[in-house]
């Protein structure tokens, strides 16, 4: 079943040829909401489901740190490249110093 969908892919990718790629995409995001059908016959991904809901008050202050810290550390590399004369030096905000 899974070369067929890449064999399909592939067609319709030859087919549109990149003129109607937002078609293309649809099919795509058809295909990835299908997977959200497996989890009314798995009791694995029930449970694993359950599982991310009842931690999310978790998870989101685990992403919350890591943005944090992520932030912190591409300010100091700005501010550590702006300091130094440096004619190679290519961080021009904070963002990009987070790369």
């Amino acid at each position: 079943m899974a070369t067929v969908s890449f064999y399909l892919d592939w067609i319709i990718e030859t087919v549109f040829d990149g003129n109607n790629r937002d078609t293309f995409e649809f099919f795509s995001i058809v295909r990835i909401l299908r997977l959200f059908k497996l989890t009314q016959h798995s009791l694995g991904l029930k449970i694993l489901i359950q599982t991310f809901k009842a931690s999310m008050r978790e998870l989101l202050l685990l992403v919350f740190f890591v943005l944090l810290g992520i932030i912190m550390f591409a300010s100091l590399v700005y501010y550590a490249e702006r300091i130094g004369h440096n004619p190679h030096n290519q961080f021009e905000s904070i963002p990009i110093g987070g790369h």
